[in-house]
């Protein structure tokens, strides 16, 4: 899933966007950086449309996004979703 959204973010223009929503529980999340701790879980960080900071922690399999492509506002710098890694466990 991971792997389809990079993929869609690499293919954007330079005025283009990727807008990612993933719908919870009646919320909307615009999300803006994944993480997976482990296979089995993905962390998403967003805004809601109030712009409220909102964390949605779930079980891969359940997960469901709605990804679309839309032009940045004029005159600002098109938003760029992160994708963290996790952290190597020391030895």
């Amino acid at each position: 899933m991971l792997a389809q959204v990079q993929a869609m973010q690499r293919a954007l223009k330079e005025d283009e966007e990727l807008v990612v929503l993933f719908q919870a529980g009646g919320e909307s999340v615009r999300v803006l950086e994944f993480f997976s701790p482990s296979p089995q879980v993905l962390v998403m960080t967003g805004t809601d449309p109030a712009r409220n900071m909102i964390r949605v922690i779930a079980p891969v399999d359940s997960v469901q996004l709605v990804c679309k492509v839309v032009k940045a506002a004029p005159q600002t710098k098109p938003a760029r979703i992160s994708f963290l890694a996790p952290r190597p466990k020391p030895e």
